[in-house]
């Protein structure tokens, strides 16, 4: 049980760091990132147009772990403490005014 504790401080101590360590640059680099995620959704349907199904299944699948990828660092208040960040890149704003069921803004 003494090594389960020990474990949990050292994981806590992990986290706090990197949540200390995060700032401007790293809000850049996820813009930068959702623009990349973008651009490989129309390189995909410009391959798909042309008949280039493989790559265009491969292009839309890495643009959608892109999304996926982005969502899950917003979902878990990667960004929440970093100044003058829109709120739609906070994590309790992440869903908010969109209908799951309907698939389109409430």
């Amino acid at each position: 049980m003494k090594n389960i504790e020990a474990f949990a401080q050292e994981i806590e101590a992990i986290g706090r760091k990197a949540q200390a360590s995060t700032g401007r640059k790293d809000y850049y680099h996820m813009l930068l990132i959702g623009w990349f995620g973008k651009v490989l959704f129309v390189l995909a349907l410009v391959s798909c147009y042309y008949d280039y199904l493989l790559l265009s299944a491969l292009l839309m699948s890495q643009s959608m772990m892109t999304k996926w990828l982005l969502m899950h660092h917003i979902g878990h208040g990667g960004y929440n403490k970093i100044a003058n960040v829109p709120p739609r890149f906070h994590s309790r704003s992440l869903s908010e005014n969109y209908s799951r069921a309907e698939g389109k803004p409430v």
